[in-house]
């Protein structure tokens, strides 16, 4: 099991820190530090669950360190070419580059 103690952001927030605001993942309910920009972002842990809508295993990762998103195949390698769009434990998610750097996934809002 790992350690939920001090979950990894997945992104670069300033001014985040262990002693600041807390919320939980949307996915496993793990303390995080709060994203005002992000609201339901997962946590580290969960976002390397993330699936394609066939259940294949994604990484998503910056394209170089001037940012860009992209996404691979974490059993082949392969570069995937569904966008942000994942799933999380069945949740359909959008992956995006973090404003400054890193990835965020967040579950889809759906209108209406």
């Amino acid at each position: 099991m790992p350690d939920r103690s001090s979950p990894r952001m997945t992104f670069f927030q300033p001014g985040a820190s262990p002693d600041g605001p807390r919320q939980a993942c949307p996915f496993c309910g793990c303390d995080q530090p709060a994203s005002p920009r992000y609201p339901a972002y997962a946590c580290a842990t969960c976002c390397e669950k993330a699936t394609d809508a066939q259940g294949r295993r994604l990484e998503f990762f910056n394209e170089s360190v001037f940012g860009g998103l992209a996404a691979r195949y974490r059993d082949t390698g392969e570069p995937y070419q569904g966008g942000g769009q994942c799933f999380i434990d069945g949740i359909e998610c959008q992956a995006v580059e973090g404003r400054f750097g890193g990835i965020v996934i967040q579950p889809r809002v759906r209108a209406g």
